[in-house]
Order: structure tokens, then sequence, then C-alpha cells
């Protein structure tokens, strides 16, 4: 049997084995996904056992999406102009090579939504990894602005900085969070949470986004309980 699994901290609520394991039924394949949590620290230590247990992948979520990168072998082209992995695969050899899947699905969810990013003024609430992919395919999409929320304005700066050089074109900007939200929302089309905020083992996102003037040009993306968008 092949194993694969989630790698984050906490993992504990997440419908990925759900998910994933039905789909191998399904398909008749003899694979099995599991989580793995991880505390923060211990990244190295985990991914050596994994690999010498013959791990076959695994996905990477919050708060290991930028540490990962440092323990493994190669990187893809966009997951290094990211700066973030999501998605481990395990070569025949050991080798472990990170990808980066999140910003592909986002804007394929955003298509299938009916709406098309080119063009729009965007506000991404997040400075790690997840925010970093979303940015990054906002960008790609050609979005005509990006405006970055954080709680640290100096990771905000980091993450723009990172872009702007990528994306010459694309007004990046970043703002304090949560201050900072109703200040930029008036000029936004797409407003994209990219915390844990609201996940299970977080804080509610509901009270920081109650009395903020959301409006019929909005389209907002937040996490549910179970960290999925």
């Amino acid at each position: 049997m092949q194993r694969v699994g989630l790698i984050g901290w906490p993992v504990a609520h997440s419908l990925s084995p759900v998910m994933h394991n039905a789909a191998f039924a399904a398909l008749g394949m003899d694979w099995e996904y599991v989580l793995v949590p991880v505390e923060p620290g211990r990244l190295g230590e985990v991914l050596e056992e994994l690999r010498a247990r013959g791990l076959a992948g695994a996905n990477v979520t919050v708060p290991h999406k930028r540490d990962v990168i440092e323990h493994l072998d190669r990187l893809s082209e966009e997951a290094a102009a990211i700066g973030a992995v999501n998605t481990i695969s395990a070569a025949g050899d050991g080798a472990l090579t990170g990808s980066n899947t999140d910003g592909m699905g986002f804007l394929a969810d955003l298509r299938s939504h009916g709406f098309d990013p080119g063009g729009v003024d965007a506000l991404v609430i997040g400075t790690g990894g997840s925010a970093r992919a979303v940015v990054h395919a906002l960008s790609s999409a050609g979005a005509s602005s990006v405006v970055v929320l954080g709680r640290s304005l100096e990771r905000a700066r980091e993450l723009t900085g990172d872009m702007a050089g990528r994306f010459p074109s694309i007004v990046l900007e970043e703002a304090l969070f949560p201050g900072g939200l109703d200040d930029r929302l008036h000029a936004a089309h797409l407003v994209v949470n990219c915390t844990p905020l609201g996940m299970v083992g977080h804080e509610p996102s509901t009270g920081l986004y109650a009395d903020a003037p959301f409006g019929e040009r909005h389209l907002v993306c937040f996490r549910s309980k179970s960290g999925q968008a």
C-alpha cells in the first residue's frame, strides 16, 4: 500500500483523509491518506522519518508551507516563485520535490463561479504561504492591484516586495490588518482571507468582519472551520 498524508499543526480537524480515501477507494487504488501532525520545530526531523519510511508524498498546510522549503531537495518553478510549498512528491531515490497547487486551484475556483480576476482590485488578508500563492496567482492572472493586509507590516512588505520584481505592471501595496480593511475595502472587488481565522483551533473570523462594509460589488473568499477555502 502507498501512503500519502497531510503535514501541519494542528491537523486533527482536516477533512482531507475523508476526501482522498474516498477517491482512492472509488478509483480502486491501494493507497491511504493519513494525518501527520508536526509541531513547529520538528519539521526537519519528521520529514527525515517520512523519507526513511517511504511515504509517497504529502500535502503541507499551516504553519509549514514556507519553512518546509529548506528541508526539500528540489522545488518546482512555481513553488520557487511563490516561496511556499503545499505538495511534496518523493522520487524513487528518496529525493523530495516541493510544488505548489494553491494558486492554480484558487483561480480555477474563482473562474468556476464566473469571476474573472483580470483587471480586478483585490485585498489579500494574510502573509503566509497561502497568501503568497494567492497574490502570485492574482498577479499572474492580470489583476489590476493587490493589497496585502497583515498584522505585521514588515511581513506584508516582504511579500509584496518579493512579488513586485516578477509583476512590475501590477500595483502591489500593503496595509495593517484589521484597521486597513475598512480603509481599502471601498476600492476592492475581491477579498481573500488567507489567515487561519475561522479554522478549528483559531479565533473566530466573524467578529473581525461583521461590521466591515461589504457590498454587492465584493466577492469574498473565507476559510471554513475545516480549513478548506
